[in-house]
Parts: structure tokens; sequence; C-alpha cells
């Protein structure tokens, strides 16, 4: 009974690390597709438009204890402007990428702290709230600090 008993906890385990892998893996590729190259390296508007909630908002606090308030809303509109001027898709030396600090997942909320390079310099530490809708994960949130050094 111990033996059936311990092996239903390690079947039970090897699921769930299996189902977190799964989840890991489809966030991280909604991230790549709509936040790295949808926003930044290409402009993907259906990527965007498939991948941030409509309530998205990024929120940065700045010198003097200011904040800068964003909503998906205008970060379209920055990438329309961007596909207009010719900007995209980035060289390969400007182009933005990610490094993954820690992904937390809870039923259907996710919590990602990432390295934000552009260029190959780390410009920025993001932490990215999503929720797990019935089409996938969706971005609904970014806070951010800036590791650039002020002189």
């Amino acid at each position: 009974m111990k033996y059936i008993f311990a092996i239903t906890l390690f079947a039970l385990s090897f699921f769930q690390a299996k189902a977190q892998k799964i989840e890991i893996a489809a966030i991280q590729e909604v991230i790549q597709e709509a936040y790295v190259d949808g926003i930044f390296n290409v402009g993907y508007m259906r990527s965007i438009d498939l991948s941030f909630s409509d309530h998205f908002e990024s929120i940065g606090l700045l010198e003097n204890d200011v904040t800068v308030v964003e909503t998906i809303q205008d970060w379209k509109e920055m990438v329309k402007r961007n596909i207009a001027s010719g900007k995209y898709p980035l060289p390969p030396d400007e182009q933005v990428t990610v490094k993954y600090l820690n992904i937390e997942i809870s039923r259907t909320v996710a919590n990602v702290k990432l390295e934000f390079s552009q260029g190959g310099t780390p410009k920025y530490i993001d932490f990215l709230a999503l929720y797990k809708f019935q089409g996938g994960w969706k971005i609904v949130n970014r806070t951010y600090h800036s590791l650039e050094i002020k002189e």
C-alpha cells in the first residue's frame, strides 16, 4: 500500500511539473511575440491585440517620485507611428531581448520578473503580470525600474 501511495505521489508531482513547464513556455511565448517583438522589435499588431489585455497599463517610477503611466492604446499608437516611419524591424544590434529572472504561476495568475535589454545593454527590470483567459495568457500590467545610472 505504501508503495502504491509513493508511486501515486511521484506521478502527480511529475505531471504537475510537466504542466508547470508547459505554462511557463506559453507565458514566455506571449512575452516574446507580443511584448518583445510586437511592441519593440518588429511591430506585430496582431500579436499585440491577442496578447495584451485591453486594460493593460505600464507604470514606471521616475526621479522625484514622478510616475509614468502608459496604456496599451498608447503603445499601439507608438507602434503604428514606428511602422509608418519604417523603424521596423529594428537592426540586430538595436533589438530588444529579455532574460527571465523569475516566473511564478498560481492557477490563472503569473508574475514575471525579467531583465529588459536593448542592443545588448540592460535597460530595465520589468515585472509583468499576466492572467490566463479562456483564449490563453495575456499581459495585464507592467511595472519597471531603470538600470541606467543617473549622473
